[in-house]
């Protein structure tokens, strides 16, 4: 009697492949190293000479003065805040013609590889941030209630609030698009090395800060906190895989230097809500440290926030305490 057929094997289900890794989002595009040169000259130029044109345009106006020793005295600190935020319209015009005209891939591709953006981690990344500042600063006033001082002008706060929900959003997106995005992703076609990406990045973003006032308050400490913003927002951007968070904690950063607290010979001196009465660079630096390991730890290191799908970065490709803006 002939045995009865065996029931056949059941076919494995394909593993599902991993998303694509955000270096990898480069490879949408052509990257011949003409076009780099090209968009990174054109980039460049256009941000310093619309600088200098709009200075140059509020020096005609009035709305800075010049004096004989070179100093210069802006009336308003509204003007000083469009002066130095307005070039970043353009720089992102600049940015988005690079990507789109001469790499020939998706503006978008510099957030994520693939997907949609991801507004409610760019939520968190701020939120967390946010509170990550005011928290200690809150701890801090109570014991030093004097180290901050209020200089609530409402009418002024009020136009100031209305220009920074426009422009404050438009220059941390071009910043971060382009060092975060750009920069980065194209350093990731000469090396996969997280480490070496990191601290490229940072020194990058150090250098063209250094010329920002606050230096002048320590500019070894002040170099450092540059860099170290720069390699931090790199390492979360690789770690989670898009721009979203680097995005949320680095607008939350500014907005509350912006809106909140401001201090002086602060690269834009705002009509904040209060202004701080001394400036610790070290503070700056150690303060920043301990948010950084906090945020680090809330994202990745307690289930629910963290994204578990997201693999551990590998080495292949795959007050006086306040923050000074970035």
């Amino acid at each position: 009697m002939p045995l009865p057929p065996l029931p056949p094997k059941p076919i494995p289900k394909p593993r599902p492949l991993p998303p694509p890794s955000f270096l990898s989002a480069v490879h949408q595009g052509n990257n011949d190293w003409w076009r780099y040169l090209m968009a990174v000259g054109l980039i460049g130029s256009v941000f310093f000479v619309l600088t200098a044109a709009l200075s140059t345009l509020a020096l005609g106006l009035g709305w800075i003065s010049l004096a004989s020793d070179g100093s210069v005295t802006i009336r308003d600190p509204l003007v000083s805040y469009l002066l130095s935020h307005l070039p970043f319209g353009f720089l992102g015009l600049g940015l988005w013609w690079a990507v789109v005209g001469l790499h020939h891939r998706p503006c978008r591709t510099l957030i994520r590889a693939c997907g949609s953006l991801r507004w409610g981690r760019m939520a968190q990344g701020a939120a967390i941030w946010l509170a990550l500042i005011i928290s200690p600063l809150a701890v801090a006033l109570l014991l030093n209630p004097g180290s901050l001082m209020p200089q609530v002008d409402w009418n002024q706060w009020l136009r100031l609030l209305g220009l920074a929900m426009v422009l404050t959003p438009m220059q941390i997106a071009v910043e971060e698009l382009f060092f975060r995005g750009y920069l980065l992703q194209a350093s990731g076609l000469l090396t996969q090395k997280p480490w070496i990406l990191c601290l490229v990045n940072g020194i990058l973003f150090m250098i063209v800060h250094l010329d920002n006032p606050e230096t002048g308050y320590g500019l070894g400490w002040l170099a450092l906190y540059y860099a170290g913003f720069g390699i931090f927002t790199t390492w979360i951007t690789l770690r989670d895989q898009g721009l979203e968070l680097a995005l949320g904690m680095h607008a939350a950063n500014n907005g509350f230097v912006i809106l909140l607290v401001s201090y002086g010979d602060a690269v834009v001196e705002t009509p904040a809500l209060f202004s701080a009465t001394s400036f610790d660079a070290a503070g700056v630096v150690l303060a920043f440290a301990v948010r950084a390991l906090g945020f680090c730890a809330l994202f990745f290191g307690i289930p629910g926030l963290r994204r578990d799908s997201v693999p551990p970065l590998q080495p292949q490709g795959s007050a006086s305490e306040k923050p000074p803006g970035s």
